[in-house]
């Protein structure tokens, strides 16, 4: 046992260590890279600085795509520059010959078909008289077509207002921003909204608030909020521009205008638009500038580039200057956001790999989701994996449908299997096993949070519920529905009005509830509110579980990376005012709904709210004595809900491939797009059309070739995180390993005291331990994955000695609906249950082990080998393997310990701990 710990304790540890998001694969040789020959080039021109001294001009990565270049477009199409200080910037995009688009606006003539009516200088449009032009590009043989401009007004006066000429500056300032004074109390006695979402109230705070110390209409230029932003006085954010910026300007114009406020026909923005929204660099150096468009409510357009807040999701792929010229790092993909106003836009950039291959093979797609996976892999230069071997996808696919690794039995019978649609069939099977049922009712009640301390006496009738649901593969509308407008009692216990619970007996009006409880026919679904009782925590819930949208920032304030509004947030808060649980600890619960209730009221306005969706979309009429959640769940599970089919598709893509479409698979919005939205939406139409049938959505991802796709890289798609290139590998979850360790070795759970009292049920005086043996199933308990009612922090009392094993490798609390409470992060607290913990230990050593009754076998030390191979990793030993296991065989101190020995360093190595 000594040498054992000491043999595999480095190799436990480091393989725990790895988060599941790590690319786990096989060693592979790397090819021999043939010799480079030398090829003479001419020096490189030399250029004179000026202190005399010859320097080589740095070459420009983009002249050299000239020669791919096939077409070229000037961009934006059209706009309207309306006023004197209006302007547009423009941006020429070549496009090569596999798709690249390369900004070339540095490179080009231009060219204006009226040079009276504008002007052009570094790239941006100036009106000059009213009138139109059309603005054309040319580089060498190239000639874009035209860009359709108008000009008006371009001599009338153009005064500055508060909304859209000084908030800008504020913003992009970070003046109003959590550091400084957008935070809750200010800084330095002065608040402003956070990011300027409230401007009607950032006006007083600026000219009127102490005194109006801070802005001299007499002299302008000696206004606090000119010094101190240029630091001429002393000033605790730093210098935000420089005097005579055109940020200082603008502040100085609107001063010696009178500091005007919000005017009552102001246009106000209402939406903004990036161009271009989906450049494809064509590699790493290059840049790419962008160019932003307010559309304003009333109508017209204006370019706000040099006022928007830009910022990018992932510097190290590519990153954003404030201006918006964006410098291409490495490979990959992220999503530039732009910020004005309180409206948010994002361009989704691409930077492609330097090396690409020479002819791009074709592939067999199994379905449209290889289609769309594979039409973007080849757009991206990337050559996707090999499809995985027979035993990579047998274990694979009874972990992830089953939550379980297979038996050596059922690996050797599926290998042996020549038929060419095996893996279909083997889905099949998999898909009508009660494991796979157990598996997607655990992951339900993590989700809805069944947790006893919240569900308390219904946890045991919420999880046999949701376990039925799901096994009568009830459509997924209908299950939403069910939840969202749930009323009645949360169990189906009968209280005795004879012996009432001690709580009961201690409350005045114990009986009366009691009589309550009694009265109310159960509905096991009506623990969604028991769980959730505060109308505003049950919007944020309903929000993010059933539609992937995080509103919860709403709650206090506009959303600062969406279109959310405190509006939006309090207007779906509406759906849910009324709903009243009753009970206790020792009683069930009972929610009832008042119709009649009135919405929330907004914390700024005090304004009471009216039901209102997302999209605002036109419910059907209901009277004041109806209950709004039916209309609330009808809108929300409808065909044409924009996030609800994309929301759960999206849920079972992320369990399968280990990272969603949208990853968090529960956090869609603008500003993290989807990796490949066309396959998100294909997906989602697939769910609506087969009206919401989640066991047809198992089996069609399941049956892709993208999902059989080995693990191992190749010099193509090495560096891909989320375009599906390849099968990512992912640590087991607390559950499956758990249950792998009982199948791999034969030995499996034991229920403890409680479950050895389950004939006594009865008798059980505490009714919240008699809930949670209601949650178990009837029959034998073998896996944790069944044991749906139980929680980390919760198993007092010895009811699960796999509790603790469950709580180290990462099993959710419940406390929260994000998928991100199940942690997959590795720690050496894990690596020791491993190494030295009783599970594992105890189930290799237990006579009715797969390993003493192979130690007692007799059987030559090969088969025994591959025996434990099978039933661990699902594979047979390679012959190098094969070698050493027989050399610690040999070696051992005796037979039954060098099995055991064996097995123990199986179920510490990377290769069982993860599904890859």
């Amino acid at each position: 046992m000594k040498e054992r710990l000491l043999w595999g304790a480095g190799m436990a540890a480091a393989a725990l260590l790895v988060t599941a998001n790590a690319q786990a694969a096989p060693a592979r040789k790397s090819p021999a890279r043939k010799p480079v020959k030398k090829v003479s080039r001419p020096a490189a021109k030399p250029t004179r600085s000026t202190t005399g001294a010859t320097q080589k001009k740095p070459a420009d990565p983009v002249t050299a795509l000239f020669k791919d270049l096939t077409s070229l477009d000037v961009a934006p199409a059209s706009a309207a520059l309306e006023g004197p200080r209006s302007s547009q910037r423009l941006i020429v995009l070549g496009t090569t010959r596999d798709g690249a688009t390369v900004d070339v606006t540095d490179h080009v003539t231009f060219g204006l078909s009226d040079k009276s009516v504008a002007k052009i200088a570094g790239g941006v449009l100036y009106p000059v008289k009213d009138g139109e032009t059309r603005v054309t590009a040319t580089l060498g043989k190239l000639k874009s077509g035209g860009a359709d401009f108008t000009v008006a007004n371009a001599d009338a006066e153009s005064p500055l207002d508060f909304i859209n000429d000084v908030m800008p500056i504020l913003a992009k300032g970070g003046c109003n921003n959590t550091a400084c004074h957008g935070s809750p109390v200010g800084k330095g006695g002065f608040k402003l909204s956070l990011f300027g979402y409230e401007p009607d109230l950032d006006h007083p705070a600026i000219v009127k608030s102490d005194d109006g110390r801070r802005v001299n209409l007499k002299e302008p230029e000696k206004s606090l909020l000119l010094t101190k932003a240029t630091m001429a006085v002393p000033h605790g954010g730093g210098m935000r521009f420089k005097v005579g910026s055109p940020e200082y300007k603008t502040l100085l114009q609107w001063l010696k205008d009178g500091a005007s406020g919000l005017a009552e026909f102001e246009a106000r923005v209402k939406q903004v638009v990036v161009i271009p929204d989906e450049p494809w660099m064509p590699r790493p150096g290059v840049k790419q500038r962008l160019a932003v468009t307010a559309v304003m409510s009333d109508g017209t357009t204006r370019d706000v580039t040099d006022k928007v807040l830009f910022s990018s999701n992932d510097d190290a792929i590519a990153e954003v200057d404030e201006y918006g010229n964006v410098t291409a790092r490495r490979q990959g993909e992220t999503a530039v956001m732009v910020r004005y106003l309180g409206q948010v836009a994002i361009s989704r950039v691409a930077v492609l790999p330097a090396l690409k291959p020479e002819k791009y093979p074709k592939l067999a797609q199994n379905n449209y989701i290889d289609e769309f996976v594979q039409k973007k892999l080849q757009k991206l230069h990337m050559v996707p994996s090999d499809l995985c071997t027979d035993e990579e996808f047998v274990r694979r696919v009874y972990l992830d449908v089953c939550g379980i690794i297979p038996t050596p039995e059922e690996v050797r019978s599926f290998v042996s299997d020549s038929s060419p649609n095996k893996r279909a069939k083997l889905i099949d099977v998999l898909l009508e096993r009660e494991e796979h049922v157990d598996l997607w009712a655990m992951k339900w009640n993590d989700t809805l949070r069944n947790n006893p301390r919240l569900t308390r006496l219904g946890v045991g009738a919420f999880a046999k519920w949701i376990r039925e649901q799901v096994a009568a593969n009830r459509p997924f509308d209908e299950f939403t529905r069910d939840l969202i407008t749930a009323k009645g009692k949360n169990t189906n216990l009968v209280l005795d009005l004879n012996n009432l619970p001690p709580q009961l007996q201690r409350n005045p009006r114990g009986e009366q509830l009691a009589r309550l409880v009694n009265s109310v026919a159960p509905n096991p679904a009506s623990n969604y509110y028991v769980i959730s009782r505060d109308p505003l925590d049950v919007t944020s819930a309903t929000s993010q579980i059933f539609m992937g949208v995080r509103i919860e920032c709403a709650r206090c304030h506009n959303h600062p990376f969406e279109k959310w509004t405190q509006n939006d947030y309090y207007g779906l808060a509406a759906f849910f005012t009324g709903i009243r649980a009753q009970g206790g600890n020792q009683a069930p619960n009972v929610v009832q709904y008042n119709p009649r209730a009135p919405g929330p009221r907004h914390p700024k306005t005090n304004e009471v709210m009216d039901p209102k969706t997302l999209d605002d979309v036109e419910l059907r009429k209901f009277d004041r004595g109806d209950d709004r959640r039916v209309a609330f769940a009808e809108w929300m599970t409808s065909p044409s809900n924009a996030w609800f089919s994309p929301a759960l598709v999206n849920r079972l893509w992320g369990h399968y491939f280990g990272r969603g479409i949208v990853e968090p698979i529960d956090d869609f919005r603008v500003t993290n797009p989807a990796s490949n939205p066309e396959l998100l939406a294909a997906l989602a139409k697939d769910f609506t059309d087969h009206k919401f049938d989640v066991k047809h959505m198992h089996r069609v991802i399941l049956n892709s070739r993208a999902y059989q796709q080995s693990s191992k890289p190749n010099q193509y798609n090495q560096a891909d995180t989320a375009n599906f290139a390849r099968f990512y590998p992912k640590r087991l979850m607390a559950e499956q390993l758990y249950d792998s360790i009982s199948q791999a070795t034969g030995v499996f759970l034991e229920t403890g005291p409680i479950g050895r009292n389950r004939r006594r049920r009865p008798q059980v005086a505490n009714l919240q331990v008699q809930a949670a043996l209601d949650a178990m199933p009837e029959g034998q308990v073998t896996r944790v994955m069944q044991l749906a009612g139980i929680v980390p922090g919760q198993n007092r009392g010895g009811l699960l000695p796999a509790a603790q094993f469950l709580n180290t490798f990462g099993k959710p609390r419940r406390e929260a609906v994000c998928e991100c409470e199940r942690s997959s992060d590795g720690n050496i607290g894990q690596a020791l249950a491993l190494i030295n913990g009783d599970i594992v230990n105890q189930k290799i050593a237990a006579p009715q082990s797969r390993v003493q009754s192979l130690a007692a076998s007799g059987k030559p030390d090969p088969l025994v080998i591959e025996e434990l191979y099978l039933a661990a990793l699902s594979r047979r030993p390679n012959p190098t393997e094969m070698e050493e296991a027989a050399a610690l065989l040999r070696s051992s101190a005796s037979r039954k310990e060098g099995i055991e020995d064996l097995m123990w360093s199986l179920l510490n190595s990377r290769e069982f701990l993860f599904n890859h």
